[in-house]
């Protein structure tokens, strides 16, 4: 990100463009702001402006590197980051994360 405030409604937007950029990636190595606005029928000034808050990298006659794109995306939308919790009295819902593989348990003290 460049720093700047991202606003509410561009958030919104943000997980529509990684959802799109993860089905492009493998054939779309470069997307354009424009490419991305027709495919997902937002504007393509809101687009540029929306791409813009997360990363400056965009090149005239280039666009984006898709792959970098995505993984700009994915640390604005906090997807790179690990936080840890702590689910106390979650009953199955708390045993189905902890089964789940995706759900790191480092250092979980679980009792029944």
């Amino acid at each position: 990100m460049n720093g700047q405030c991202i606003s509410k409604a561009t958030l919104g937007r943000l997980p529509t463009y990684l959802k799109y950029l993860k089905e492009i990636r493998q054939n779309c190595p470069n997307v354009s702001a424009t490419g991305i606005s027709k495919a997902l029928g937002y504007g393509e000034v809101q687009v540029r402006k929306d791409l813009g808050a997360v990363s400056g990298k965009g090149k005239p006659k280039i666009g984006y590197n898709t792959e970098e794109l995505i993984g700009m995306l994915e640390i604005c939308l906090g997807q790179k980051s690990v936080k840890q919790a702590v689910i106390v009295g979650a009953g199955k819902l708390g045993r189905a994360l902890l089964d789940y593989d995706g759900f790191s348990d480092y250092g979980l003290e679980i009792s029944a």
